[in-house]
């Protein structure tokens, strides 16, 4: 769960195009080709804002790429361009993402293609009054922040990060920051709480040693 007393977090999931599946012979219609990102993945940026680096996906069938296949982007909320594209000779295909304008929120685009499993691809609308730690790599970065009151702080688990999880050290901070707990999950995901009451507060990941954070809330 996400952290309480804190702005709701928001999944925008998008619908994705269908899959077209083909018959191998076996009748199982299983998907024969396999789509993957390429870049672009795990962006943070201000809400409303069109990602710098354009989402990149690529087509392949037998580990070789394939050319000339609509591909399909689709989101919840914002927008892309194009939503449909061809993959190239080298199996790729681009769009520009603009996110939806909701802070603090973790934001998924959906990609299809014909003949493969559908992806998702994730980025992060962060606030710009908001305080950043990034979770990851067995560590929470960074692990110290000052902070004035009425703050809210954002921790993310981009892509890659695997199996951590955020506790509230025992007798730190007030009631709602002890109910703040996010379970062990792997990413991508997003956690925010806004900090009302002056103080320090402490937390960690109970699955790595050392990995620990704190937020000095100052008066």
């Amino acid at each position: 769960m996400t952290p309480k007393s804190c702005a709701p977090f928001v999944l925008l999931l998008a619908l994705g195009a269908c899959n077209e599946t083909t018959d191998s012979g076996g009748g199982g219609g299983t998907p024969t080709r396999v789509l993957e990102s390429v870049s672009g993945a795990d962006q943070v940026v201000a809400p409303g804002a069109t990602l710098p680096q354009p989402i990149v996906v690529r087509l392949t069938e037998n580990n070789l790429p394939v050319a000339g296949q609509p591909v399909q982007f689709s989101v919840g909320g914002g927008g892309v361009n194009p939503a449909v594209t061809n993959t190239g000779a080298d199996g790729q295909a681009s769009t520009s993402w603009t996110v939806a304008n909701v802070p603090n929120t973790l934001n998924l685009l959906s990609v299809g293609a014909p003949s493969a499993q559908v992806i998702n691809i994730p980025s992060f609308a962060v606030a710009t009054n908001a305080t950043l730690v990034d979770v990851q790599n067995n560590q929470f970065s960074p692990g110290d922040v000052t902070v004035p009151r009425n703050t809210t702080v954002v921790w993310i688990w981009k892509s890659s990060a695997r199996g951590h999880n955020f506790t509230p050290d025992p007798g730190t901070g007030n009631a709602a920051w002890q109910a703040a707990l996010v379970t062990t999950r792997d990413g991508p995901w997003l956690a925010t709480f806004q900090f009302t009451q002056a103080g320090t507060y402490t937390y960690s990941c109970t699955q790595h040693a050392g990995m620990v954070g704190r937020v000095i809330v100052s008066p």
